[in-house]
C-alpha cells in the first residue's frame, strides 16, 4: 500500500471505481491511523474522493471530533466544508464547534452552519445566530432568520432587546421575526407604533402585515392617497415586503380608482413580482379598450417597471390589448423594451409588426446581439420583418450574411436581398466563411455576391487561396473563373502592393487561365520570392501547358517540396526529368536539396535510391534522419529494421527517437513496441519516462496484444515494465489476459496471472 501512495500520481490514469476500492480496503486495514489520509482526500480535485473520503470518516462518529473542528479552522475551505458536515452529523454535541463556523469568509459553510444550529435550537447559539443580521450578504440574514424561527416564542425578550439598536438591519429582522411569533411577540410592536418615528413605523407595519393584518394592510394601502410622496412610498415598499398577502387588498382598493389615481397600486404590484402582475393582469384584461388608454399616463410614469405588465398583455391577448401593449412599450426610453420588441415580431398581426420594426431601427446597434438570437424562432412570416430590422444596421448586415447558411430557400432569397448594394469591405470576410456551409445553396447564393462585389472582394477572395480546404479552394477558383475582364488590371496591380500576397496573386492568375497574365508571370520568374516563382510556374503550366519546366528543379535548393501541394503536382507533371536532379541532390551539401530529394525519392518510388536514403539513415543529422526514417517507412521497406535498431543506439534527443520508433512500429509492430520498453526501462528521468510512457498509452487498447508478447522477451526489465504499463489499463486488460493464462511461455503465463492477481480479476 505504501507502493501504492507513493505512485499516486500514476494512480490517477486508473479508473475512478478502482481507486475508490483500493481507499475502502486500505482504510479497512489502518484504522484511525487513515485519518491524515482522510483529511486529505477531502481536499482531493475529484468529488467522487472527497465523498467516500467524507463517508468514511462518518464511520468514526464523535470519536474524532477535536480533530474534526480543528479541520473545520485550518483547512482549506472543502476541507472546512467537509468537515463542517461531519460536525452536524455528530450531533448537538458539535454546536460550540460549528458556531466558530459562522466567522467563515465562506457563505456556502456560514449558511450550512446556520441552518444547521436552527435545527439544533441551542439556546447558546440564538445570539450568534441574531448576530449574522448584521452581514452584508442577505441570502446569509435570511438564512439566519429562517433558523431563528424555529426557536418559536423562547427568543422574544432577546429579539425585543435589538428594537432599539442602532442598526437598521438588526431592528429589521428582530421586527419581522416578532411580526412572525404570534399575538404574544406582536403586542410589543403594537406599543412601540403608538409612538415611535415614521421611519420605525413602516417598519412595524411590515411586519405586522406580513402576518395577515387585514388592519394594517388597509392602513398601508390608504397612505397611497396622501399628498405626501415619501409617505405612499413608504407605505409601497412596506407592501412590496410584505408580498403577496397584500395582493387582495391592493386590487380592491385599485377596482374603486380611476385610471389616473393608480400609480401607487400599479407600481406596488408590480413591484411585489409575478403574483401582482398576475393579479393586475386578471383585472385589466376584463376592463374597457378605453380603461386601458386612460392608463398610458400612469404606464409612462412607472416607467421600465411596467414592462413586465404589458409583456404579459403581449401575449395570449386580443390584437386591441396586444397593440396597446406594444405602443406603451416604444415610448419607454430604455434599452429593455428591445427584448419585448423583438418578440412582438413575431406577432401574427402585422401592423404590429410593423410597429416594432419600425421602433427597433431607430434602436443602436446593441440591438443586432439580440437580433441574431431571435432569428433562431422566426417564422417565414415573421422573417421578413426580422431582416428589415438588421439591414439597418452595420453589424446587422453580418448576421444577414450568416442566415446566407440556412437551408431555407426563403431566408436565402431574403437575405441575399437585403445585402444587394450594401457589400463592404468588412462584410467580405464573413461571406467567405459561409463558403464552409455544408449547404450547396449558401455556397452558390454567396459566390455570386462575391462575384458581383467586384473590386470590393477582390482581395480577400486572392488571400482566401491560402486556405488548405478543396471544397472552398473550388468555390474561390469559381469567383475568380467568374469574375469580369474589367477587374484583371487590379488583380495584376496586386503583384506589386506592399506587404500582399504576391504569390496568391501569382496562383489566381493560374486559376483564371487567360493569356493576359503572361507576360507579369513571366517577369515573375526573375523574382527572388521562392513562393512567387513556385506559383508562376504552375499559372504559365496552366495557360500555357507544356512550357519550360526546368525552372522547378531550381526551387528544389530553397523550398520543401513536401509543404507544398502545387510543387508535388510539377513534379509529376515533369516526373520523366525528375530522376537526375534527385540524384544529384543526394551528393550536394545543400540540406534543403537533400530533403527534397529523401522526400521525392520516396513519392516518386525510386527503390534503387534506398541506398542512398540508408546513407542519410545511418548518419547523425537528426533533422535529416527523421526525413530518411518517414522515407523508408513510406517505401515500406522492410529490411530497414535492423538500420533502425542502430539510429537507436545512438544519443538522439526524445523527439527524434519518438519518430523513430514511431516508423520502427509501423513497419515491424513487436520489434517497434519492444524499443520503446526497452528505452523505458533504461530511463533515469521521470519525465523522459513519462514522456515514452504516455506513446504506449497512446495506441489504446491495441498495444494490448504487444504488450503481453512482450513477457516473452529475455530482458527482465523490459517485462517488468511491459507489466506496469498493463496495468494502467486497469480492466479494460483483463480479457487479453486471461487468455494467455494457459500460454506454453512460462513468463506471459506468470506475468498474467501475477497482474491479474493485482487487478483482482483471477
Amino acid at each position: 500500500m505504501e507502493e501504492a501512495i507513493k505512485y499516486h500520481g500514476i494512480l490517477r490514469k486508473m479508473n475512478n471505481e478502482e481507486k475508490i476500492k483500493m481507499l475502502e480496503s486500505m482504510i479497512q486495514v489502518n484504522g484511525k491511523q487513515s485519518l491524515p489520509i482522510l483529511f486529505d482526500l477531502l481536499d482531493d480535485p475529484n468529488y467522487d474522493f472527497r465523498r467516500v473520503a467524507y463517508k468514511e470518516l462518518l464511520k468514526f462518529g464523535k470519536t474524532i471530533l477535536e480533530e474534526t473542528s480543528q479541520l473545520s479552522k485550518m483547512g482549506s475551505n472543502d476541507q472546512k466544508y467537509w468537515a463542517l458536515q461531519l460536525l452536524i452529523a455528530m450531533g448537538d454535541c458539535s454546536c460550540s464547534h460549528i458556531e466558530l463556523a459562522l466567522n467563515e469568509e465562506d457563505d456556502i459553510c456560514k449558511k450550512l452552519a446556520i441552518e444547521a444550529l436552527g435545527n439544533f435550537q441551542k439556546e447558546s447559539s440564538v445570539r450568534p445566530l441574531i448576530r449574522m443580521f448584521g452581514e452584508t450578504n442577505w441570502s446569509v440574514r435570511q438564512y439566519a432568520y429562517n433558523s431563528l424561527l424555529k426557536y418559536n416564542d423562547k427568543i422574544i425578550p432577546i429579539l425585543e432587546e435589538h428594537l432599539t439598536s442602532s442598526s437598521e438591519d438588526y431592528v429589521y429582522w428582530s421586527v419581522k421575526l416578532l411580526g412572525k411569533l404570534g399575538y404574544k411577540a406582536k403586542q410589543s410592536l403594537y406599543d412601540i407604533l403608538k409612538s415611535t418615528d415614521d421611519e420605525l413605523k413602516f417598519i412595524i407595519a411590515s411586519a405586522l402585515g406580513e402576518s395577515g393584518d387585514l388592519k394594517i394592510l388597509k392602513m398601508l394601502v390608504k397612505c397611497f392617497d396622501e399628498e405626501n410622496y415619501l409617505h405612499s412610498k413608504r407605505s409601497s415598499d412596506s407592501l412590496v415586503q410584505i408580498g403577496k398577502v397584500s395582493i387582495e387588498v391592493i386590487i380592491e382598493s385599485f377596482k374603486s380608482k380611476k385610471p389616473q389615481k393608480t400609480f401607487w397600486h400599479i407600481y406596488t404590484l408590480l413591484k411585489i413580482g409575478k403574483d401582482g402582475v398576475n393579479a393586475l393582469y386578471d383585472v385589466l384584461i376584463l376592463k374597457s379598450e378605453h380603461f386601458l388608454w386612460n392608463l398610458q399616463e400612469v404606464l409612462l410614469k412607472v416607467g421600465v417597471d411596467s414592462l413586465t405588465l404589458l409583456n404579459r398583455l403581449s401575449k395570449n391577448s386580443p390584437k386591441q390589448i396586444r397593440f396597446f401593449a406594444f405602443l406603451q412599450m416604444s415610448q419607454i426610453k430604455d434599452n429593455k423594451i428591445q427584448e419585448f420588441l423583438i418578440k412582438g415580431l413575431n406577432d401574427p398581426y402585422w401592423v404590429i409588426q410593423k410597429l416594432c420594426m419600425e421602433t427597433l431601427v431607430s434602436q443602436d446597434e446593441g440591438i443586432v446581439s439580440g437580433m441574431k438570437v431571435a432569428l433562431s424562432s422566426a417564422n417565414e412570416n415573421s422573417m421578413y420583418w426580422h431582416v428589415s430590422v438588421l439591414k439597418h444596421f452595420q453589424s446587422g448586415l453580418k448576421v444577414i450574411v450568416d442566415l446566407l447558411r440556412s437551408e431555407n430557400k426563403q431566408y436565402v432569397s431574403l437575405a441575399a436581398g437585403a445585402l444587394k448594394g450594401r457589400v463592404s469591405p468588412s462584410m467580405v470576410s464573413d461571406l467567405l466563411y459561409c463558403l464552409k456551409s455544408p449547404h450547396w445553396i449558401v455556397r452558390k447564393e454567396v459566390s455570386d455576391t462575391l462575384i458581383s462585389a467586384e473590386e470590393i472582394s477582390l482581395e480577400k477572395v486572392v488571400e482566401s487561396l491560402s486556405i488548405e480546404d478543396d471544397e472552398i479552394v473550388f468555390w474561390i477558383s469559381k469567383i475568380l473563373k467568374n469574375y469580369p475582364k474589367r477587374i484583371y488590371g487590379q488583380l495584376a496591380s496586386l503583384l506589386y502592393k506592399k506587404s500582399f500576397p504576391n504569390n496568391l496573386v501569382a496562383k489566381a492568375m493560374g486559376i483564371i487561365n487567360d493569356n493576359y497574365f503572361v507576360v507579369p508571370l513571366q517577369q515573375c520568374l526573375m523574382e527572388q520570392d521562392d513562393l512567387l516563382v513556385l506559383n508562376s510556374i504552375w499559372s504559365l503550366n496552366k495557360i500555357i501547358p507544356d512550357s519550360d519546366s526546368k525552372a522547378i528543379w531550381g526551387l528544389m535548393e530553397s523550398l520543401e517540396f513536401k509543404n507544398y501541394p502545387i510543387a508535388l503536382e510539377l513534379v509529376h507533371e515533369y516526373v520523366s526529368q525528375a530522376k537526375p536532379y534527385i540524384e544529384e541532390g543526394f551528393l550536394k551539401v545543400n540540406k534543403t536539396l537533400i530533403k527534397n530529394s529523401i522526400y521525392l525519392s520516396a513519392e516518386l518510388k525510386y527503390f534503387d535510391l534506398i541506398k542512398n536514403i540508408k546513407e542519410i539513415f545511418l548518419a547523425n543529422d537528426e533533422e535529416l534522419i527523421v526525413d530518411a526514417a518517414k522515407a523508408l517507412l513510406h517505401l515500406k521497406h522492410k529490411e530497414a529494421v535492423p538500420w533502425f535498431h542502430v539510429a537507436l543506439e545512438k544519443d538522439f534527443s526524445d523527439s527524434v527517437r519518438l519518430v523513430l520508433l514511431s516508423c520502427l512500429a509501423a513497419l515491424d509492430e513487436d520489434e517497434g513496441l519492444y524499443q520503446v520498453l526497452k528505452i523505458i526501462s533504461t530511463c533515469s528521468n521521470e519525465t523522459e519516462k513519462l514522456t515514452f510512457t504516455c506513446e504506449v498509452l497512446r495506441l489504446g487498447m491495441q498495444a494490448i496484444p504487444g504488450l503481453i508478447r512482450s513477457f516473452q522477451r529475455e530482458d527482465p526489465a523490459v517485462r517488468k515494465v511491459a507489466s506496469e504499463i498493463l496495468l494502467e489499463f486497469g480492466g479494460l486488460a483483463t480479457e487479453y489476459l486471461k487468455a494467455e493464462l494457459n500460454s506454453s511461455d512460462v513468463n506471459v503465463k506468470f506475468w498474467c496471472s501475477k497482474l491479474l492477481k493485482s487487478l483482482n480479476k483471477l
